[in-house]
């Protein structure tokens, strides 16, 4: 038969009573979860902190990748136009990565070089293509002048935005990155404000003569939209 547990016996500290020590007991139990419970938490807020720390040197090292990608690319192109004689069979191509960079590119070189008959902007007579949102601007001058641009959104905050249907420039104006589309035929047929269109055509001066356009371009629309909003 096997032996019965010998009791322990309770040891109450002299000047206490019974009551009072096992409050005591009680607050000390309670004070061990709590710091249990406080230790997971700073835990798992470090880890949060770590993992979010983690995710942002990743993002920086996929936008710094991205980024000396493009400047290659860019450097090709340039090397491309100043040695090839038929400018148009330099080609362009804009993607979701370096949407912004080439527009960023176009519009700043116009800015920056003298606006001269041979060389006002790098990359003028480059055939581009391109997919992005349309849009028509009517001008409120009395003449009713018309301007049609492809853009995409910046993505300010982060969020997964999904496909999204813009119907009114002004609304977005602030966080587009735009680039003028100057059509080949004049009476080209415009597209519903938000259609996804991929327009090809050379880069040249837009309708003001100081920026970048696409001139000679020829719009399809695409089955499938693409994300209105990049990085």
């Amino acid at each position: 038969m096997a032996k019965k547990k010998k009791a322990v016996k309770e040891y109450i500290p002299e000047g206490m009573s019974r009551k009072e020590y096992a409050d005591a007991a009680f607050r000390k139990k309670v004070t061990i979860i709590m710091g249990s419970i406080l230790l997971v938490f700073v835990i798992g807020v470090v880890a949060v902190l770590v993992n979010a720390w983690l995710e942002t040197e990743r993002h920086n090292q996929e936008l710094e990748a991205r980024e000396q990608d493009f400047l290659a690319e860019k450097s090709n192109v340039l090397d491309d136009l100043s040695t090839i004689e038929d400018k148009s069979s330099v080609k362009i191509t804009v993607t979701d990565e370096n949407f912004s960079e080439w527009i960023a590119a176009l519009d700043e070189t116009y800015n920056t070089i003298d606006y001269g008959e041979e060389g006002y902007a790098a990359f003028a007579g480059a055939s581009i293509e391109i997919e992005g949102m349309f849009f028509t601007r009517v001008f409120e001058n009395g003449a009713g002048e018309k301007q049609y641009w492809l853009f995409r959104l910046h993505d300010h905050d982060g969020h997964e935005h999904g496909e999204e249907k813009i119907t009114d420039y002004e609304d977005v104006i602030g966080e587009m990155v735009p680039i003028e589309i100057i059509f080949a035929d004049e009476n080209t047929e415009s597209f519903e404000d938000g259609t996804w269109i991929k327009v090809t055509g050379v880069v040249g001066k837009d309708s003001t003569g100081s920026l970048s356009a696409i001139r000679n371009a020829v719009a399809t629309v695409m089955d499938e939209p693409g994300e209105a909003h990049i990085d």
